[in-house]
């Protein structure tokens, strides 16, 4: 807590660790070996400022500390924690682990480079237990990452002696980035993949993990407290409740549904018990232990100001939440059926309902003729759910392997492997994901699986019971939407703009757009820049090879902060199998409710599975959406669910001039949330079996 306590106060971060060397004079000539390889390559291979393609390292040295077995390491970096290892995962994994492979505790490896940090959950692990707190360090630009170092460094030096051609070329840097090299055309193929060879085990997996219900259009969330004095017999029951109700199997139920997530509160108090060392939550990670409100998460997520847990309505110290329920109903009487009875079941059991929010699918469109959706033919296809902001919701996910989704052909760029969402899965690197996990002796019955390892060694003792498996982490924020707020100003910036700029091309739908990164009716504007109607909704674009600079699709549009697809790096395929690492599967919904005088607030109840809340939902947070200095911008968030104070922009690149948006507004505040596991059906029956 102390060293996270430290974090995240600025676009850099530093980071020391100390680690034990193993004994003898090989390791330490191991050791001398990979520190000559990482020297050359740095020197020959690399580009300066870069290692392999990393380019967010302000500074880095190892050093054996003379005459102790003690290898310390110490970094300047930009972009979060997080981000900085994945990135020495995904391209820097073989150096990494022919260094620290000569240390005490570090995950398995072959061949002195190989494995060890690509199993990247274990890897991170090790890595927070050598962290030690930094005391000082320095900063020169503590507001920029080294892209937009890099790029005010380039125009420094050569707008000044630039002929007009090249002037033109460095004032685009502005908002944008270098005009890349020609290279030969990409094709974005929808070949299906082959099966995958895990088949899921779809009967024990929620309902909602393989859509989020969109035929059952009428829904309810409950949020509720389990007291710390409940009998064996009160949580039996509600528990029995539970797993008679909710909804499991890949495919969506004909007439109701219900879905059910547990935070860390919640898990102890229904009986979790046998974790290591006897705590129950001890093979959680430590972002699910702390819950969406404490200060250290907060300052990761830009919970702040009228953001800030203290005055959400549910989910903060003041008004904890240790479960969800959601219903959902096709009938609308059907619904209140459900709510009716999860209510008596819930308060008959000694539980309190801290908060609710009816959720609704909203199937029209803004009035705007050019917005009517449309399917790729140009004929009207079955109705879309459009959020509140007026665009088409839900238009862009990943696709898991294994899923009847995944068997109908798919572009390769949204085929995610289970195990990023799943435990009991492979990731995208071939591993199993740690998973939460119970004590073999307390699963007397056998009810749940063994952990699955990644490579069975003799010798080992038996491995723990897998009660993650088929289960995921559920991440549930309820955002206000400022819809009026909103549309005021896109009036207010497009007349500006066009003033600013002598184009009266520029209509709010344009600002709209431009901001969100589609028209409202789900089509890009990678490929229907110009807004075109009835060109359909279109998902299998490649940002960096179709618009690189973002004259098209602005950098800091939302779609690009949320999945940057091969945006961020030279190596376009890498870039793709990077970001797979960080996508999450969306399933929330919109709601609205009215107040005791009648005003109807509108919202999104955002809701996201994933197995990794740190890599996944709090990178794309910390390091994407909220990121001041994503790709080399300068003081930009999301133009659409950013937190500002007022004094927000956002820029629009073309080809000549960039267009910006200034005193842009917060369009979204936050009112609740919270982290949540979803249990399969044998940790539900589990947890029954311990009272």
């Amino acid at each position: 807590d102390r060293i996270l306590a430290n974090e995240d106060h600025c676009a850099q971060n530093h980071l020391t660790a100390i680690s034990t060397m193993k004994a003898g004079t090989l390791r330490r000539l191991a050791l001398r070996l990979s520190f000559y390889l990482i020297s050359i390559s740095a020197q020959k291979v690399f580009k300066p400022g870069f290692l392999a393609t990393i380019n967010t390292i302000h500074f880095a040295r190892w050093v054996l500390l003379p005459g102790t077995d003690r290898l310390m390491f110490f970094s300047n970096y930009g972009g979060s924690w997080e981000s900085y290892l994945e990135d020495f995962i995904a391209k820097a994994s073989e150096g990494l682990t022919g260094v620290w492979s000569n240390t005490d505790g570090y995950p398995r490896t072959r061949w002195l480079f190989l494995d060890g940090a690509r199993d990247g959950d274990r890897f991170k692990r090790w890595a927070r237990r050598q962290q030690v707190p930094t005391l000082f360090w320095y900063s020169a630009y503590p507001h920029l990452n080294t892209t937009r170092i890099r790029i005010n460094s380039r125009i420094r030096r050569g707008i000044a002696s630039a002929t007009g051609n090249e002037a033109r070329d460095w004032v685009s840097l502005f908002g944008s980035l270098q005009r890349p090299q020609a290279r030969p055309a990409e094709i974005t193929n929808r070949a299906a993949e082959p099966m995958p060879l895990e088949e899921l085990e779809a009967g024990e997996i929620q309902s909602i993990f393989f859509g989020p219900f969109g035929a059952l259009g009428h829904a309810h969330m409950l949020a509720i407290r389990v007291p710390e004095d409940l009998t064996a017999t009160q949580r039996r029951a509600w528990l029995d409740f539970v797993i008679d109700n909710a909804s499991f199997g890949d495919g969506v139920p004909a007439a109701r549904a219900m879905t059910v997530a547990f935070g860390p509160d919640g898990l102890r108090r229904l009986g979790l018990k046998g974790g290591v060392n006897d705590d129950p939550l001890d093979t959680f990670p430590a972002a699910f232990r702390h819950g969406m409100g404490n200060p250290q998460r907060s300052r990761i997520l830009d919970d702040t100001g009228p953001d800030a847990p203290d005055r959400w309505q549910w989910g903060s110290a003041k008004t904890p939440v240790d479960a969800v329920v959601i219903c959902y109903a096709k009938e609308p009487a059907a619904l209140n059926a459900e709510i009716a009875a999860a209510k008596r079941k819930t308060t008959g059991a000694g539980m309190k309902i801290v908060a609710e929010l009816p959720l609704v699918v909203n199937r029209e469109p803004k009035k705007d003729d050019a917005s009517k959706h449309a399917g790729n033919n140009g004929e009207p296809e079955r109705a879309r759910a459009y959020e509140h902001f007026g665009f088409a919701d839900g238009v862009s996910q990943p696709i898991v392997k294994g899923t009847s989704r995944a068997s109908k052909g798919a572009a390769p760029m949204h085929l995610v492997a289970p195990g990023e969402f799943l435990f009991g899965y492979r990731d995208e690197h071939g591993f199993y994901p740690a998973s939460p996990s119970v004590q073999a002796a307390q699963d007397h019955t056998g009810i749940l699986s063994q952990v699955r390892r990644n490579r069975q060694i003799p010798g080992q003792p038996p491995p723990p019971r897998d009660f993650g498996r088929n289960g995921s982490f559920l991440v549930v924020r309820q955002f206000e939407q400022h819809v009026e707020l909103f549309d005021d100003y896109c009036k207010h910036a497009a007349a500006q703009a066009a003033r600013d700029t002598g184009d009266n091309a520029i209509t709010p739908r344009w600002v709209a757009a431009k901001m969100l990164g589609r028209w409202q009716d789900g089509s890009s504007l990678v490929r229907n820049p110009d807004g075109r109607p009835a060109r359909g909704v279109d998902n299998d674009f490649a940002l960096g090879a179709e618009d690189p600079q973002g004259h098209r699709c602005p950098l800091g549009s939302h779609i690009r902060r949320s999945n940057p697809r091969d945006s961020l790096g030279e190596d376009r395929e890498t870039q793709i199998r990077i970001g797979k690492r960080h996508r999450i599967l969306r399933v929330g919904r919109t709601y609205e409710k009215k107040d005791r005088n009648g005003k109807v607030e509108k919202g999104l109840l955002f809701m996201c599975l994933n197995a990794d809340i740190e890599r996944q939902y709090e990178f794309i947070q910390q390091t994407w959406v909220s990121s001041s200095s994503f790709q080399g911008l300068v003081g930009e968030k999301d133009p659409t669910i950013g937190a500002r104070d007022g004094g927000g922009r956002f820029s629009i690149p073309s080809w000549e001039k960039v267009t910006m948006l200034r005193d842009m507004p917060q369009f979204v505040t936050t009112k609740g949330g919270g982290y949540f596991f979803m249990p399969s059906r044998s940790a539900l029956r589990y947890l029954i079996s311990r009272l």
